[in-house]
């Protein structure tokens, strides 16, 4: 019997680790790695044969991210083959995650990764028993962990485009409202906050394991979920072990150059929970840097806006169409 895996959903830098450290103190939760398989993996998977089963898995096995889980692909292949076919993404995962906590005696897996939130009513028909985290953080603290942090593989920071993070942080949110309309999905999304969870640890972990349903009892023996982060990821939680460090959630105010923290509070005005006291505005820019925010506000409400009309129209058909 394939326990059911759950999912935590984030944006890249928005303390997605630190709840998978904290869940994974719980015994009856057990939190993966993320990987790589991506956009053309999910949405097109599918199983009928032998022939594109081992297709799939060569795509799976190619990600070094995937690799990290530790699977033996003659074990995992012995796992799916022995699935009634046709099946898809949902299969696959239960049995990768299944296999990956085989020792462990979790009651639910929580996969880390953000796959399936472009068409979460769809993979949620075919997870049926999933719920999904989503945890979110001010978007100034997570553009300017992004410019900071170094990818892994690409070895370049993670966003360095301003008005592009701020377009997919804004569709983001959009989706995340949608979803929340959707009556099917209420009782299956949370939203958990990153300075609530900083601020209020204890609280919003019980918001947690309720939506989950699962025991607030804590593992014996827990060596952390750090320590199963790849060696070469390791650079960007170097915190994890650090504990709440509630300094960092208005970090940004210092280290975030003054106009992008302007432009954000200016484009994402509606998107920004944490309200801050900070008097900051544009005459304290420089003529050059006034020019440079002035055409970034240009690109960001006159070139990308009307996509996000279009989105909007897109996901409410999607979701209309849906059930």
């Amino acid at each position: 019997m394939l326990r059911p895996v759950h999912f935590l959903i984030y944006l890249n830098r928005s303390g997605s680790t630190l709840l998978a450290q904290k869940l994974s103190q719980f015994e009856d939760i057990a939190v993966g790695l993320e990987c790589s398989l991506g956009k053309g993996f999910s949405p097109n998977f599918y199983v009928e044969n032998t022939k594109q089963l081992n297709y799939w898995l060569d795509q799976a096995y190619a990600d070094n991210k995937f690799l990290s889980w530790g699977i033996s692909r003659d074990i995992l292949y012995q796992a799916l083959q022995s699935q009634k076919m046709p099946f898809r993404i949902d299969k696959f995962l239960k049995c990768a995650m299944n296999e990956q906590f085989k020792d462990d005696s979790a009651k639910i897996l929580i996969h880390k990764g953000r796959e399936i939130f472009g068409n979460l009513e769809y993979s949620l028909q075919l997870f049926d028993d999933a719920k999904v985290v989503f945890i979110q953080r001010d978007p100034r603290a997570i553009y300017n962990s992004q410019k900071k942090s170094i990818d892994s593989f690409t070895k370049q920071p993670m966003q360095t485009d301003v008005v592009r993070f701020a377009i997919d942080y804004k569709n983001t949110k959009l989706r995340l409202k949608h979803y929340f309309k959707r009556r099917n999905l209420k009782n299956r999304l949370l939203v958990v906050n990153y300075e609530d969870l900083l601020k209020h640890e204890h609280e919003e972990l019980k918001k947690i394991i309720e939506f989950l349903d699962v025991s607030s009892c804590k593992r014996k023996n827990f060596s952390g979920y750090n320590s199963n982060i790849p060696a070469e990821q390791q650079h960007l939680h170097e915190n994890i072990d650090k504990g709440n460090i509630k300094e960092r959630i208005f970090a940004w105010k210092k280290e975030l150059a003054l106009e992008d923290q302007i432009f954000l509070n200016i484009v994402l005005k509606k998107e920004i929970y944490i309200k801050d006291k900070s008097d900051i505005n544009i005459r304290y820019l420089s003529l050059k840097k006034l020019t440079q925010f002035i055409k970034r506000i240009f690109l960001f409400y006159y070139k990308n806006l009307p996509k996000q009309y279009i989105k909007i129209i897109l996901i409410k058909i999607r979701m209309r169409n849906s059930f």
